[in-house]
Order: C-alpha cells, then sequence, then structure tokens
C-alpha cells in the first residue's frame, strides 16, 4: 500500500484541474498585474476573473474578497480593526486556532484591552448562555471560528439572531468550514471570514479575507495600491488563477463529496470505538471528514509513529500548534478527563481517500494498540 494521506485538515493534494490550470500564469501570462501593457493586462483579467469566482462560491461581491497569504494572515489582519481604540473589548472562543489566539493574547499583552474567552462544553461547542452574557457589554472584537480545526465540531454561531447587538467586529475563522458546508456570506451575520485555498485542494500560500464593508478595513500590509491598498504587493497570479479554480471545482462537488467522504468516516469511527477509542465531539453537529480520537493510556506521539511506519499519515492536532506541545489544547479546553491531552490523534479526509485506505488503516492500528496494551499489561 502506498503512502495515505489522512491529514487532509492540516493541507489537501492540489486537483490535477487545478494544477494545470496555474500553468499558463507561470510560462506565458507571468505579466505583473499593475503592469500597463499587453501581459501586465492579461494578469488583471485573470486576476478579478478568480475574484469573480471566489465571490460565487461563497454568495459575496467580488469587491468584498481580499487576497491574502492565507488563513493565518488573513486572521491576523483583522485585529487591525483594533487601531486606535481605547482599551478595547475582545472575546474569542477558547478553542479559536493559534492564529486568533495567539494575535490576541500577543495584543493584549502590548496594549490596555479586555480579551475574554468564552468556553466550551464537554462537546467542543461555545456555550451560547455565556457568550451572550458577556455580549451584554459592548466588545470591539468577536472571534468565533466556524469549524474547529482539530474536532471538526462546527459551531452554534448561526443560531443567535442578535449578534449585530454591542459587536463593534464580528469575525469568522471559516478556514474549515470552506469547501465542507456551504457558505452564504451575504446572509451571515460576520463583518469578516478567512478562507484558504490548501484546504480545498488549492495551491499553497493564498487565501482571502472576506469583508462586508472594506472601508471599516484598515490596511495590514503597506506599500503599493494592490487589494485597494489593504494588502499591499505583487499579487501571485498562479495561485490566484489556482485558489479560483479549486473553489469553482469543489462548489460543484459539495454533495458528491459529503456523501463519499462521511461514508468513510462513519466507518473508520465505528471500528474506532469497537476498539476501545473515545471520539471527541462524538455528539456534536461535526463536519464529515474529521475524526479525533485517543485511546486510554496510549500515547498519541507513539501510535502516530507507529502507524507512520506504515506509510500512514495522520496528527496530533494543528500543524500551527503541534510543534510546540503533543498536548492537545482543544482536548483540555473540553474539559474532557476519560483521556490524556497527549493521546490524542486527528484522522482528516478528503475526496481523495477510499475504503482500502481505511481498512489498511484500521488493521495496521488494531494491532499497534494492541501491542501497546500488552505492554501496558505486563
Amino acid at each position: 500500500m502506498n503512502t495515505i494521506f489522512f491529514d487532509n485538515n492540516s493541507t489537501t493534494k492540489i486537483d490535477s484541474d487545478v494544477f494545470e490550470s496555474m500553468m499558463p500564469y507561470f510560462k506565458n501570462f507571468y505579466g505583473n498585474a499593475s503592469s500597463n501593457h499587453v501581459l501586465g493586462r492579461e494578469s488583471k483579467t485573470a486576476l478579478e476573473n478568480s475574484r469573480n469566482l471566489i465571490a460565487q462560491s461563497i454568495n459575496a461581491y467580488p469587491e468584498q474578497i481580499f487576497f491574502t497569504s492565507g488563513g493565518t494572515e488573513s486572521n491576523n489582519h483583522i485585529f487591525q480593526v483594533l487601531a486606535h481604540k481605547k482599551n478595547p473589548r475582545i472575546l474569542i472562543s477558547s478553542v479559536e486556532h493559534p492564529s486568533i489566539t495567539n494575535t490576541a493574547n500577543n495584543y493584549a499583552s502590548n496594549s490596555s484591552c479586555e480579551l475574554i474567552e468564552i468556553p466550551v462544553n464537554k462537546n467542543g461547542e461555545i456555550i451560547l448562555d455565556l457568550l451572550s452574557l458577556k455580549l451584554s457589554k459592548f466588545c470591539d472584537l468577536l472571534c468565533l471560528m466556524f469549524v474547529n480545526n482539530e474536532t471538526g465540531v462546527i459551531q452554534p454561531i448561526l443560531k443567535k439572531q442578535d449578534f449585530e447587538k454591542n459587536i463593534g467586529w464580528f469575525h469568522c475563522d471559516a478556514v474549515q468550514a470552506f469547501g465542507k458546508v456551504p457558505i452564504d456570506f451575504k446572509n451571515m451575520p460576520f463583518d469578516s471570514i478567512s478562507i484558504s485555498s490548501h484546504k480545498i485542494h488549492g495551491p499553497k500560500g493564498i487565501g482571502a479575507l472576506v469583508v462586508k464593508d472594506p472601508s471599516k478595513l484598515p490596511g495590514f500590509i503597506l506599500g503599493g495600491m494592490q487589494e485597494n491598498s489593504l494588502r499591499a504587493g505583487t499579487e501571485s497570479i498562479p495561485n490566484i488563477v489556482g485558489f479560483a479554480a479549486a473553489a469553482q471545482k469543489i462548489d460543484s462537488m459539495l454533495e458528491f463529496q459529503k456523501n463519499h467522504v462521511s461514508k468513510l468516516r462513519n466507518y473508520v469511527e465505528k471500528r474506532l470505538i469497537e476498539l476501545g477509542a473515545i471520539i471527541l465531539g462524538k455528539n456534536a453537529n461535526r463536519v464529515y471528514n474529521t475524526c479525533c480520537f485517543g485511546f486510554k493510556n496510549i500515547s498519541g506521539d507513539s501510535l502516530l509513529a507507529e502507524l507512520d511506519n506504515f506509510g500512514i499519515c495522520l496528527s496530533s492536532g494543528s500543524a500551527c500548534s503541534n510543534l510546540e506541545s503533543s498536548e492537545n489544547y482543544v482536548l483540555k479546553k473540553m474539559g474532557i478527563k476519560e483521556i490524556d491531552p497527549k493521546s490524542v490523534i486527528r484522522l482528516s479526509l478528503s475526496i481523495n481517500n477510499s475504503i482500502e485506505e481505511c481498512k489498511y488503516f484500521l488493521n495496521k492500528c488494531e494491532d499497534v494498540v494492541t501491542n501497546f496494551r500488552q505492554l501496558i499489561t505486563i
């Protein structure tokens, strides 16, 4: 069996059609989109056509799409809304991606602001009553993710109708939702969302910040007039074209992808539970590709290493945080005591995975877990 990639929440394999769509903009149409000559105009046309396609995929206006290097930059950018605010009040969930959590903590440590974390329950869902209580007082910036990158839990933030009250700016990290659940930006309560190309079988190094009213958002990277002066720098036209092609293709395949991948995930989880695994967020509304699990008294790092020897690629959590610690920070915030935070593994599937790969993984996982348990009892 060849290498099996079950780490699709960290990144995805680029789609072959997407890759082919990018090639002409490396070899033939390589002009700077700001240049006023034939190759520059070709690039400018590709840039704006791509902006239109991405806007269509999330029901936004093209002028609301601003290209960035990815989700992390987009999430960092949004803190510019706090510029020149005196003693701002920031609310984030306790399970945000590190690009939100670390940026918020850094901002709080270098300014006189109030930073409040909204806790989650044992299913990994934001406790809405506590959020409502905190929103009884004006909040300058509210950051709540759409789908958790570790557990796949879809946060119940769209159920609330009063998000316009007492909020200066409402930002949503939608990186893990994009390409898995429909996004209707015009009719959502958010002032901005972050999306990323490499999570939907597009190229790395390109994403977007989508903003309801761009006139209210200060620039982040200063220099030229690119991206309406919000994000200066020569645009990477091949990456942007690939991003748009990926968005267009994944949008047309949402239902097919959901049916295929959910069958695989459900099959995997059934077998894992039979092996004694605990599934995080199992009783919550989740995206269909993610399974975050662990076994009692078995190190996640050790299990990962053994499975890696068989060519099976999984992770112990967010690729943006697991270099610092093998402890799963989301598990700790969920308050689950049944397994150790160092026991957690994230399996995330894509359209490219097969039932044969899942069976191979489960057989090897059973062998490894059995061996570990025998060692424990010695």
